[in-house]
């Protein structure tokens, strides 16, 4: 056997990493997302279905799984994977293959899938009942069904990375793009990153924190956001066939095809999905309007304070969860008793003077 120089090496290792699909910057922990919307009201109780959902793996995995995820499609003659069309007996995709064939191929894919990436994730929810359960204002600012339905497969994703005295992992995350709220998918998966990066505050200034953010201190925190084509980034192939896979335990009868792949993709690896019904929803929504009206009382004692610091000649700014100080080259001539008032009066404990 001829051995392998390191420039070929590299070369093989750059072509691989191209295959994938996945940005060259990318580095770390990837989540590939996709999302799976039947209006067909198909499902157990005729309505529509949106899974949101996919897999989690680090960014060199993912190249490695792309490799076999190729070989196979290479095997059945395949350019690329779309499970809704694979059941048709007139996709242009998938027709000529029989029904052994589809078989065969989505249970090689699953064992792929099995080898390379550590867990899933999905969130399952009736766009219906999001619409009925808010007002137009309420969607404007906390989004679509799509766009909560991102914000909860991230959460869903924190809380399966998480490891207990350990700083949050910081993942990246990509979607399929084409899907007419994408954008809001987007915007809130950078809202969610904003939300829970560590807290900052001007050069100088000394942070006193009140709250335990625990959005800040333990939720997973976001790297790269983007949107990608299915048929040309490789993992978003795999995602594609797991909403599809939720979909169908749904449904009254599944396509035979697909029987027991989801059971099969279980045992390998982790896989966990989180249904939203319309009283989980409405429950949801209410726990959102309470924590709108905690955030601006507190958010409005914040900015009383600032203005009482401020009086005595000091810098302070609001931050989530506290307060910034900045005293450097001030003298405050102040009693402690002063100072404690300040800040009970606003509702917030005192620091102590320095």
């Amino acid at each position: 056997m001829t051995p392998i120089s390191g420039s070929a090496n590299s070369r093989l290792t750059t072509e691989l990493r191209k295959a994938s699909g996945l940005p060259s910057f990318c580095s770390g922990t990837v989540l590939v997302l996709e999302a799976y919307f039947d209006e067909s009201c198909s499902s157990l109780d005729q309505r529509p279905i949106l899974v949101l959902g996919g897999y989690i793996a680090p960014y060199e995995q993912w190249v490695d799984f792309s490799q076999g995820w190729l070989s196979v499609l290479k095997n059945y003659r395949v350019p690329y994977f779309h499970a809704t069309e694979l059941p048709s007996r007139h996709s242009r995709l998938f027709r000529h293959l029989s029904n052994d064939q589809k078989r065969s191929m989505v249970e090689d894919l699953v064992a792929v899938i099995g080898r390379h990436v550590n867990m899933g994730v999905a969130i399952v929810m009736n766009p219906d009942d999001w619409r009925l359960s808010t007002t137009d204002t309420f969607r404007c600012r906390h989004g679509s069904a799509y766009g909560i339905c991102m914000e909860l497969v991230l959460m869903l994703a924190s809380v399966m990375l998480r490891k207990p005295g350990q700083e949050p992992e910081r993942v990246s995350v990509f979607l399929e793009d084409g899907h007419k709220n994408a954008g809001d998918a987007i915007l809130r998966a950078s809202n969610y990153k904003a939300d829970t990066e560590p807290v900052e505050a001007p050069p100088g200034a000394k942070i006193h924190e009140w709250l335990d953010d625990l959005a800040r201190t333990r939720f997973m925190r976001i790297g790269g956001i983007g949107l990608f084509p299915k048929t040309t980034t490789i993992p978003l192939q795999a995602a594609d066939l797991y909403t599809y896979l939720v979909s169908n335990l749904l449904r009254p009868t599944g396509h035979y095809i697909f029987q027991d792949c989801l059971s099969k993709l279980a045992g390998t690896k982790p896989h966990w999905y989180s249904a939203w019904n319309s009283q989980k929803v409405k429950l949801l929504v209410s726990l959102i309007e309470q924590g709108q009206e905690v955030e601006a009382g507190q958010q409005q004692q914040a900015w009383r304070l600032c203005g009482a610091i401020r009086a005595l000649g000091l810098k302070a700014y609001s931050i989530p969860g506290g307060l910034a100080i900045d005293g450097r080259g001030r003298k405050v001539s102040v009693s402690e008793e002063k100072w404690r008032e300040i800040f009970e009066v606003n509702g917030f404990p005192a620091p102590e003077m320095k």
